[in-house]
Formats: C-alpha cells, sequence, structure tokens
C-alpha cells in the first residue's frame, strides 16, 4: 500500500490559508532589506538620499521575490518527496518533521498508534492565547500525523494533509486500522 502525494500544484493550493502570513512576511523582510540597503549604499557609495532610495528599492524588492520564488519551490519540491507506504509489513516514511528530514522504516507490528492532528503542548498553549493562536499554527497541527511506537515513542511528519492526496490517507489510515493499530479518525 502506497500513499498518493499530491501534484505541486495541489500542493501550493493547499497552502492558499498561509497567504496573509507570507504577504505580510513579504513586506516586513522587504521593508527590513530597503532600509539595510539604502543605508548601506548611502555610507559605502556615498549616493545621495533619492538615488540610494530608488536603487534600494529595486535591489530589495527584486531579492523578495527571488528569496520567495525559492522558498516557495523547495516547499513544493519537498513536500512532492513525501513518502507513506507499507511493503511487507514495514512502514515506510519518508518527509520533514520540524526542522529535519526523516527517511524512516520500521515494521508494522511495532506501531501502536497513528493519529492525525495531533498538536503538541506548545501549539496547544499558543492555540488557546488568542493574539497567539493563528490559523498556521492550527493548520500545521492539524495537517501533522504522528505515529507512536508500542513503548511510547512518538515521531511526526509535518504538512501530511498537504503533501498526501486525501483520499489516499484516508485508505492508508483504514488499511492501517484493519491491521490492529489506533488511529484517531473515524474509519
Amino acid at each position: 500500500m502506497k500513499t498518493k502525494v499530491k501534484t505541486k500544484e495541489a500542493i501550493l493550493k493547499s497552502f492558499v490559508g498561509w497567504l496573509p502570513l507570507i504577504i505580510f512576511s513579504a513586506f516586513f523582510y522587504g521593508a527590513v532589506l530597503f532600509f539595510i540597503v539604502m543605508i548601506f549604499l548611502k555610507e559605502s557609495f556615498g549616493m545621495n538620499e533619492q538615488l540610494a532610495t530608488q536603487l534600494s528599492f529595486l535591489i530589495s524588492g527584486l531579492l523578495v521575490l527571488i528569496g520567495a520564488y525559492f522558498y516557495i519551490n523547495g516547499i513544493t519540491k519537498s513536500l512532492a518527496s513525501y513518502n507513506l507506504s507499507i511493503i511487507d509489513n514495514n512502514l515506510f516514511v519518508k518527509g520533514k518533521s520540524g526542522w529535519k528530514s526523516i527517511d524512516y522504516q520500521h515494521p508494522l507490528s511495532k506501531i501502536k498508534k497513528v493519529s492525525l492532528g495531533e498538536a503538541h503542548i506548545i501549539e496547544k498553549a499558543a492555540i488557546t492565547i488568542p493574539n497567539l493562536g493563528s490559523l498556521q499554527v492550527k493548520d500545521q497541527a492539524a495537517s501533522r500525523l504522528t505515529f507512536t511506537h508500542e513503548d511510547g515513542q512518538k515521531f511526526k511528519l509535518d504538512f501530511a494533509t498537504k503533501a498526501f492526496d486525501g483520499e489516499s490517507l484516508y485508505d492508508f489510515l483504514v488499511f492501517i486500522k484493519s491491521k490492529g493499530i489506533e488511529t484517531n479518525v473515524a474509519v
């Protein structure tokens, strides 16, 4: 059983709720970069205010656009390379877990539970504080797949619902449940 990965276009569409944060971040980092470049141009090259402002606007705008392109391209490539499959009663998981990549292989019989959308303590605290409880924190927690070993240790696969086709992920959870593994999704 292999879970289908979404296309890069479908992965991008799944992040549409993050658009306000992305736009705000682009303006914020663009403004910071604008002032740094402007000060650098005035101090290092002795440019007048008007010319330094125009060049700074152009340079910082281009750098933000180039950075945004590489960031979005990196995320979509990363999520498109996810793997979630069961072959010969072995669980194979490949993807992102926090800041690190995971490439996990483990006997299916050692997995006790598979949870979809399990939030961690820090995320639960952020969700209960109104100003910190952004949609992005909730969305990231809701899209996470958490695996619990029979000894209680856990590992997670971030953005699973964004990377995998919904029907295919559901079929995976139905298959997991048929193998006697607990899940928090009604199947």
